[in-house]
């Protein structure tokens, strides 16, 4: 499975990190002010787009995604 980095807008409240640790626990969650990074392992195509669209439900902005080398 790929590894994916996620940026994000502004620092992940406790409450997103909470809420995306229950949905996606391959995920973590690293606040690095001004932004945010969420990087896992993460499928292309559905599970992909289940991320980014929870992301969006909670209110947050995705500034970049990444797929990183193995």
């Amino acid at each position: 499975m790929p590894r994916m980095l996620i940026r994000v807008g502004g620092a992940v409240s406790a409450d997103v990190r909470e809420s995306l640790a229950d949905r996606f626990p391959q995920l973590v969650v690293r606040v690095e002010e001004p932004t945010s990074v969420l990087v896992g392992h993460v499928e292309a195509g559905e599970q992909l787009s289940e991320t980014l669209a929870r992301l969006d439900e909670l209110g947050v902005g995705v500034v970049e995604v990444v797929w990183a080398c193995r």
